[in-house]
């Protein structure tokens, strides 16, 4: 599953996170054939008792892979080791620190520090031990989304390569320039790289070319769904330091101009997602790029390719998991005035392409958020809860194991209809994820991640986090960021 934003989202578009992991094998490699002799170099697997996948589980780490049967992959962080539960295979297993998940949820890649840097090394999950994969320079890398290329960044370079393919150096920059970000396109071999203040795109057998470059910061959005475009977000050299302009552009992935869509002035432009069709962008405009004005809530964006002016949707808060689409063009986020969960929070459904919204219901005296839509079922789950507020009017100052308690978990259709609460899941849920069949939830209640079959009622307990929703600002805490579930 990027993109700079904000610090508070820790928002990297089109990449996974590190903190995930897979594999594979020497004598089984679905990134390329055997390896043959070849010039440029051909990268290859190297077989090798090589660092040995972790084999130890710490005390106090709770797991039911049995639950997990038929859900895919779940990679997650405890005590500072990553672990797999593994849905497929009914099992649980500790992988190498740093593990990154490829696309297809059967492979891992991380690095090994050794005196010349790293090594890469990736493994099959299931089958077979590690091995390295040489003729790849070490560095910060991203699976391609066929899972059969890594592309590295070393020093002042990006090369891309798998067992068996012709190593490709896309890029060299200078040595003052460090790549902050690779993003591959969803749906081809086509790779943007940016540092600081300059964008390149490019792909094996193809030209690089640089696309943009901004004196003052770049920061890379994401591509569009179709693979056709990339946005991307320029910073302006400042009228008014220290309050700068931004400018969002887009490119096309097969090279051409760049496109200049929108400029705010004395604001910060938030990337939030593309329209599903790939017709237009979401974003939120942070006016003076105020961290203050941030955390209580900005205007929420949509800008059509088509051409015109964005057109509000409302006030939100930048939490990735607070926005959904909801099939089409639809989005489902929440609606926000304050930064305190417990407080001014619903959900709105709006068509972002006509930029018309309508509110969900719900009862007064409650609160929503985490929404989520499934595409199988096509139901939006959300969590509801108490409203506090003072004795004054004014906002009450926490949100603590009292409020906690209140968290219920609801379904509905993705107009606001047919609301039913899912008691079986208990009290004090947040972040529910719809599975891939549209009929079970993963979600977390005292601090642990529990699966819930919707259709029955039926929920376990499938791995113990120790994640205190108290301990994070404003009542809001976002799984995901410690979790990543494949979904098959």
């Amino acid at each position: 599953m990027g993109t700079n934003l904000h610090a508070s989202t820790r928002w990297v578009t089109a990449l996974v996170l590190t903190l995930v992991a897979a594999g594979c094998s020497a004598t089984s490699h679905p990134l390329g054939t055997a390896p043959r002799p070849a010039s440029p170099p051909t990268s290859a697997v190297q077989a090798d008792q090589g660092p040995p996948t972790p084999t130890g589980v710490p005390p106090g780490l709770v797991t039911d892979p049995a639950a997990f049967a038929g859900q895919g992959r779940l990679v997650f962080s405890y005590q500072g080791g990553t672990y797999l539960i593994d849905g497929q295979r009914r099992m649980l297993e500790a992988l190498p620190g740093g593990s990154v998940l490829s696309p297809d949820g059967q492979w891992v890649a991380w690095r090994v520090p050794d005196e010349g840097g790293s090594q890469l090394w990736v493994r099959r999950l299931g089958n077979g031990g590690p091995a390295q994969l040489t003729g790849l320079p070490p560095g910060t890398f991203a699976w391609s989304p066929d899972s059969k290329m890594l592309a590295v960044a070393f020093g002042g370079s990006v090369t891309v390569g798998g067992p068996g393919m012709q190593v490709h150096t896309l890029m060299s920059l200078q040595a003052t320039e460090e790549i902050t970000t690779i993003a591959w396109s969803p749906t081809s071999a086509r790779v943007a790289v940016a540092s600081a203040h300059k964008l390149w795109v490019g792909g094996p057998g193809s030209d690089t070319e640089q696309v943009a470059q901004a004196p003052e910061g770049l920061d890379v959005a994401g591509w569009s769904p179709d693979g056709q475009t990339l946005a991307y977000v320029l910073t302006l050299p400042s009228k008014d330091p220290p309050i700068s302009s931004t400018e969002l552009d887009t490119v096309p992935a097969g090279g051409g101009a760049p496109v200049r869509r929108y400029v705010s002035e004395e604001a910060r432009i938030l990337f939030a997602g593309w329209w599903p069709d790939s017709g237009g962008i979401v974003f939120w405009d942070d006016p003076m790029g105020s961290a203050s004005l941030l955390a209580d809530g900005v205007g929420l964006l949509s800008l059509s390719l088509a051409g015109g002016a964005p057109r509000p949707l409302g006030t939100a808060l930048s939490y990735p998991d607070w926005v959904s689409w909801a099939g089409g063009d639809q989005i489902v986020f929440v609606v926000a005035r304050g930064r305190e969960s417990w407080t001014s929070k619903s959900l709105e459904a709006c068509d972002a392409a006509k930029a018309t919204c309508r509110a969900i219901p719900q009862p007064a005296g409650k609160v929503s958020v985490d929404p989520a839509w499934s595409a199988a079922s096509n139901q939006v789950t959300f969590v509801r809860a108490d409203e506090l507020r003072g004795a004054d009017g004014t906002d009450s100052e926490t949100g603590g194991p009292a409020w906690v308690a209140t968290r219920a978990l609801w379904i509905a259709s993705p107009d606001g209809s047919g609301q039913r609460e899912l008691t079986a899941a208990g009290r004090g849920v947040f972040g529910p994820s719809w599975s891939r069949d549209g009929r079970h939830l993963l979600y977390l209640r005292d601090g642990a991640l529990w699966l819930m079959d919707t259709i029955s009622g039926t929920a376990a307990r499938i791995v113990t986090l120790k994640l205190d929703p108290t301990a994070y600002f404003y009542g809001h805490i976002n799984w995901q960021e410690q979790a990543t579930w494949w979904k098959g």
